[in-house]
């Protein structure tokens, strides 16, 4: 394992590139790749949303970075021999943007100055559907594209349109629709953890990824189109239970936002009303799919995402019960920094403690029901 030091907020994630021995691994940054320099020069490259060879879903956010009195408006950007402006100056020596249409494999992206300093940098792309690191899916599968509330999927990859909605906190634990075109007389405000005061409204995304259903859901504000309230937090509700189903499923409801003293063992738990992003893809719920791999790998895609459509994301914290918390101590075994702190509910020390008492209770139960 090769293992780099990185400035705090730079997470890292030990990647278990997965066999049915699971015995290769790699070091990975998940809030940046490493830069790409030319021999010489200054002049860097960065992808900022995952790791240059994991990236997915054909797009990325890339950086350039230009070495002292370069002007950001001297250089030109290349993908894959083709000059892009997908990159805008957002410092006097920085361009950044989503650099979009990636093909799937390699992609080359070249960013020079006329007086010859360059960098180059290859950008691997895998399909949204997956996979990326977790090896051969399991086949076969059901796109229940439907159970998550999204469009019938256009491949074998579960593969549609991500849609969006607007909700606001109607009452407590009680969400419901928001039509900007025809608000509610009165929208119930909420206080983040970082002193914001904002009206109660939500965005609420949708989509297909890695084959599983996602959500992914954040305080909106409506005027700016945008999640000004956003404290960069993103929290992650594992799902309970343990089984293998062939098929999608839905995902855990990112919109449970309910008093904690109501719930004995609360997921959102009002994360969203203090400033959280709250998602989760359906196979990061154990009783659909007990592959920690792949687990893993749905949330680094859905990290990837969030950065390139919401921004950077501060620190990552999961939550859950049983199956879900069997998730959070795997993750955070196999893959150090995909999770910067968790809160597992309801765990126990080994299967082979729980194992007979259930075993048991459905033998003692027949015996009551059916032979006393």
């Amino acid at each position: 394992m090769l293992a780099r030091h990185t400035p705090a907020r730079r997470r890292t994630l030990a990647v278990v590139v997965s066999s049915a021995m699971a015995l290769a691994a790699v070091l990975v940054t998940s809030s940046a790749s490493h830069p790409a320099q030319a021999a010489g020069g200054n002049v860097t490259i960065q992808v900022l949303s995952n790791r240059a060879d994991l990236v997915s879903g054909g797009d990325a956010l890339v950086r350039v970075t230009l070495p002292a009195g370069a002007r950001t408006s001297d250089a030109e950007i290349h993908l894959n021999s083709k000059r892009t402006t997908a990159l805008r100056p957002d410092s006097s020596s920085t361009l950044t943007g989503l650099v979009t249409g990636l093909r799937v494999g390699s992609n080359e992206i070249i960013a020079a100055l006329a007086d010859g300093r360059a960098a180059r940098l290859v950008i691997t792309n895998h399909p949204s559907g997956g996979p990326v690191f977790a090896g051969p899916q399991l086949h076969p599968w059901i796109c229940d594209n439907a159970s998550g509330g999204n469009g019938p999927p256009t491949d074998a990859q579960c593969t549609t349109k991500p849609s969006y909605q607007l909700m606001y906190q109607a009452a407590p634990e009680s969400f419901q629709p928001y039509d900007p075109a025809s608000p509610p007389a009165v929208v119930p405000t909420t206080t983040t953890d970082q002193g914001k005061t904002v009206p109660y409204i939500i965005r609420v995304e949708r989509g297909t990824m890695d084959r599983g259903n996602y959500e992914a859901a954040v305080l909106w504000d409506v005027k700016a189109n945008r999640p000004t309230a956003w404290n960069h937090k993103l929290l992650v509700p594992f799902g309970a239970s343990t089984a293998v189903h062939y098929g999608s499923g839905a995902a855990t409801s990112v919109t449970d936002d309910v008093d904690p003293a109501a719930l004995a063992f609360p997921y959102s738990t009002l994360a969203l009303g203090r400033g959280f992003l709250v998602a989760d893809n359906s196979l990061n719920i154990h009783g659909q799919n007990a592959n920690d791999v792949v687990s893993a790998e749905a949330v680094m895609m859905l990290k990837e995402r969030i950065v390139e459509q919401y921004g950077a994301i501060r620190y990552t914290i999961g939550n859950g019960c049983s199956g879900g918390a069997i998730q959070q101590h795997m993750l955070t075994s196999m893959y150090p920094g995909l999770l910067d702190g968790i809160l597992p509910n309801c765990s126990f020390s080994d299967v082979f403690t729980t194992a007979p008492d259930v075993l048991d209770c459905h033998l003692l139960l027949n015996y009551f029901d059916n032979t006393s």
